[in-house]
Order: structure tokens, then sequence, then C-alpha cells
């Protein structure tokens, strides 16, 4: 499900530009994923709800996430290396592209544009 959240209570989100994105889209309820994607498969939905968590703290790790059902054909333990050093993110601090990705899943209603 795209997940409930009270916009006002977000301690994990601590780049202003996100968080002020999240507070201007407001309180939303949660939607199924099925109904985004009727199509996919159970497996494909578990791990995409599991990938897509908003809190950080709550999210799959990336070892959980490989040995997710759905990536069984894929994961290989002995062949996933570990990336050293961990991947850098400033970019979150240069870019708000969070307010793109949040509106496509919430797009503003026609009476909210005007």
């Amino acid at each position: 499900m795209i997940p409930y959240f009270k916009a006002k209570k977000l301690p994990y989100v601590l780049n202003k530009c996100i968080f002020d994105q999240l507070l201007e889209l407001g309180d939303k309820e949660p939607l199924a994923w099925s109904s985004l994607f009727p199509k996919a498969s159970k497996k494909a939905l578990s791990l995409l709800s599991k990938m897509l968590i908003l809190d950080p703290r709550k999210r799959v790790s990336v070892t959980d996430a490989l040995s997710h059902p759905y990536l069984n054909k894929y994961h290989d333990p002995d062949d996933e290396p570990i990336c050293v050093p961990t991947f850098n993110f400033d970019f979150e601090k240069q870019v708000c592209l969070m307010k793109i990705v949040l509106l496509s899943l919430h797009p503003p209603e026609a009476s909210e544009s005007l």
C-alpha cells in the first residue's frame, strides 16, 4: 500500500525540500499497490511495498530485498559483492525529486490545481 502518513509527523525526513513537499501534499490515506499495478504478482507487490516504505528505518535492507522470494531466481549470495565505500546520497540535498515522485503517486485533484 502507498502508506498513510501524517505530514507533520515525519522526524526521519531531514531534507527541508522534501519535508516541505510532504507538508504541501497533506495527509493521505493508504492506497493498495494492487490497484495501481493490477497485473503484478503478489511477490512483486510484496517487495515493492517493502522497498517503498517512506521511513528509511522501517524500509527493507538491500540484503533482505535480495533474499525476497520475488528475486529468488536472481539471488546468489556468493556473487553479490558489498559496495565499499557505501553509496553517496548527497544528490538528495541538491535536487528535490521527491515532489515528482509523490505527485505521480498522489496527483492533485482538478479543484486543487485551480
